[in-house]
């Protein structure tokens, strides 16, 4: 960890508020915090030096994330990482996501998926998104005094989910399902992952679907994996659609 917060430095990135945030084992994860309004700023520089630090930026948001995260590490020890990083990368993202569907994460299944209208009377309305939340306040929009940046020992995104254990609970799904759907979708779509915080992941996507189309297959795979952005938010997989047309941010969010 010290060479890499000795790379930062030489890299001009300031870090008197460097620390060891998570412990796992032997596994040290170092932390840099800063304002809201500077964190995607920092994330992208730090973005660019993951060849050099061999560590994957992640803003996971305020003090209580970096604890959720340490509990969410400590269910299994080091040795489950390598399995399921294994297990998604075995898994064909068609293959996951009929398991996801199977367990319930899409309430209404993947038949009914297949043929739904929609109803988008009282949907939110509905446009690419451009902001992403988690180094903001929820309630008013505004960024949060400080969040936290962790630097996670692998070279993308898609692997972070099996170092941080993230998912299994409520209608979340398992670590491994997170590793096999963030690789695909960043095979197909450019999409890496920037936010990760106790209910929220966030992703930037570099080239996003363009057409109805392609936006409404994404839109099914996306409810599938999480619901709660179509029932408790856009209302339709059509509004979803096109939310994810040419837009530059995903947002996920579990309850």
């Amino acid at each position: 960890m010290s060479d890499v917060r000795a790379i930062l430095q030489q890299e001009g990135i300031s870090t008197p508020t460097w620390q060891v945030a998570l412990r796992q084992g032997a596994l040290e994860i170092g932390a840099i915090s800063v304002p809201g309004a500077h964190a995607v700023l920092l994330w992208r520089k730090l973005r660019t030096l993951v060849d050099k630090t061999g560590c994957w930026p992640v803003i996971v948001g305020e003090k209580g994330a970096l604890d959720f995260h340490q509990e969410s590490m400590e269910l299994e020890g080091p040795e489950a990482t390598a399995d399921i990083l294994q297990e998604g990368q075995r898994m064909s993202p068609a293959e996951c996501l009929k398991e996801l569907a199977a367990r319930g994460e899409g309430e209404e299944g993947e038949e009914d998926l297949t043929d739904e209208e929609g109803d988008d009377d009282e949907a939110e309305p509905a446009g690419p998104l451009e902001e992403f939340m988690i180094p903001k306040n929820i309630m008013t929009g505004k960024p949060l005094p400080e969040v936290f940046i962790v630097l996670v020992p692998v070279k993308n995104g898609w692997e972070v989910p099996a170092i941080l254990r993230f998912g299994d609970w409520n209608d979340c799904p398992p670590p491994e399902a997170h590793v096999c759907l963030l690789k695909h979708w960043n095979e197909e779509y450019g999409a890496e992952l920037v936010g990760l915080s106790q209910d929220v992941l966030e992703m930037h996507v570099g080239a996003p679907p363009t057409d109805d189309r392609k936006a409404e297959l994404l839109a099914r795979e996306h409810y599938i994996y999480c619901a709660d952005i179509v029932e408790q938010g856009t209302g339709s997989i059509q509004g979803l659609a096109r939310t994810l047309k040419g837009s530059s941010v995903w947002y996920f969010w579990w309850d």
